[in-house]
Parts: structure tokens; sequence; C-alpha cells
């Protein structure tokens, strides 16, 4: 079972543009709670044994195998802060019979408001990914973030299990993504996907990925109070109660302690990880 048509949800997604007459009527920043585009949420559960096939989509959230030995789970939240968690767990047997794969994907557009429209203002998205996997083959997690800009390079970042040749050096990964963006234009988009699957061995096989986002104005950048962000109908843009306040995030970065970021012109590039485990029908 493929994943291409989920993990092209950002290619494929037109951005909404401002019509002229709303700009000389209004101005940008004055638009922009109401005129950012739906967000996009997919969850998908799979399970796969002899004479069996399983598999149910949401939009938020799904279940298959009640956390069995055979199971999968996905559960993708929007509000009050963003988080997508996934987990697949399969039994060791028979060989190459029995799979489980569980995925979470969130597309959202993000805008600045507030000072002169038009202003060019630096922006971070704090992000935790975390990935488990029993074996880099046969029990996978991988997580990714892209961190878009209309105008301007963005960043994007992976996590995944060691082994699976993902392309990421770490399993986990808790920094900041940076781009700048224009104060009052939209078109800058978030996507986040996480993926875990288990399966297809002898032995018993589990994989967990989860992802985190928060967006906010470099702390540091001049007159930052008068500019706020704004996210897709529905999206919260809190902060979890574990995570460091955007000045310490702001500290990390300028202290060069962060590291794994990719520009996302040669960013990780998505791809479906362990779907060897699960063939077309």
């Amino acid at each position: 079972m493929k994943h291409s048509s989920l993990l092209s949800l950002a290619a494929r997604t037109a951005i909404r543009l401002l019509p002229l007459s709303a700009l000389l009527l209004g101005g940008w920043h004055e638009l922009a709670a109401t005129t950012l585009s739906a967000p996009t949420t997919v969850t998908q559960c799979t399970t796969a044994e002899p004479g069996s096939s399983l598999h149910i989509e949401d939009p938020l959230s799904c279940s298959l195998g009640g956390g069995g030995a055979l199971s999968s789970f996905a559960s993708l939240t929007t509000g009050p802060f963003v988080s997508l968690s996934v987990q697949a767990m399969a039994p060791g047997f028979p060989v190459n019979a029995i799979a489980a794969s569980a995925v979470a994907d969130l597309l959202f557009e993000y805008q600045v408001t507030g000072g002169n429209p038009g202003d060019i203002v630096p922006v971070f998205l704090a992000t935790n990914l975390a990935t488990t996997g029993t074996d880099g083959v046969h029990g996978v997690g991988f997580a990714f973030v892209s961190f878009g800009s209309a105008d301007f390079l963005g960043e994007s970042v992976a996590a995944c299990t060691a082994g699976s040749g993902c392309g990421s050096p770490s399993p986990s990964f808790s920094g900041v993504l940076k781009t700048f963006v224009r104060s009052g234009k939209g078109g800058n988009m978030v996507n986040i996907h996480v993926q875990a699957s288990a399966g297809s061995s002898p032995n018993s096989e589990a994989a967990s990925a989860f992802a985190d986002p928060f967006i906010f104005v470099d702390p540091s950048f001049l007159n930052a109070s008068q500019y706020s962000v704004v996210l897709s109908p529905g999206v919260g843009n809190g902060l979890a109660a574990a995570a460091p306040e955007p000045a310490t995030w702001a500290l990390l970065l300028s202290g060069g302690l962060l590291c794994g970021v990719g520009r996302l012109k040669r960013g990780v590039s998505k791809r479906s990880i362990g779907d060897e485990h699960f063939s077309d029908s």
C-alpha cells in the first residue's frame, strides 16, 4: 500500500491569493484571519495478516487492533496546540504475512500580521520530533516537518529510526527552523508528517513517531512585539507545557546548539518508510 498521494499533499495544495480589491479596501494584515486556507488533516491505520487486511482513514484519529500484538494507532490534534502521534506493532509469525502501519499528516497555512504590510519578518518554528523502532527495516518510525515561505527559502527537518536510510542522522530532533515572511501576505505553508510501520519479520516489531510545532516571531527582531502569527482556521499555536519559551529557543539557536536542519531546496525528501510491508492490491 503506497502513501504517495498523502506525502504529496503539500505539492498539490493550491495557495489562495488575496484579491486586489481586498488589498485596496482593507489591507493585508486586517484580512489575515479570514483568508487563510483550511488545514488538511489525514490519519491512516492499516493492519494485514493472512486472509485479512484492514484499512481506515479519519481526519483526526484512527485505531486498529485495540493495542494488541497486531495494531496501529494514529492521532492528530490541532488545538490548543498541534501534536501528531503514531504507533504500529506486529507479531513475528508467520514471516512476511503480518504487518501494521500508521500515518498522520497535517498541512496548514500561516501568516504574520502587524507592523506595516510587506514588512520582512523573521519567524521560527520550534519542534520536537521523536521516533522509535525495533529494527531499521521492519520496525521504523519517521517524522518530518517542512517550514515554508511564499517569498523566501524555508527549512525542513526529519528524524527516523536508526538504519532505516531516510537521510536523517538521528531518531529525534529538538530545535528551531527559520525563515522570513512578509507581514500580511499568505501562502506560507507548514507540512508535518509522521509514520510508523512494523512487521514482515520473524520477530515481534514495533515503531512510533511524534511531532509538534510552535511558530513565533524572532524575539530579537526589532519591534517583534508588534507582530503576531495567525494559522489556518481551527489550528492552534499553543505552546506545550514542557516546551521552552520562544526566547529560550532563540537563545539556543543563536548559540549554535541546534543542528540537523536542511533548507527546503535541499531538505530531507519525504518518502514512505516501511512501505515494503504492504503491496498494492
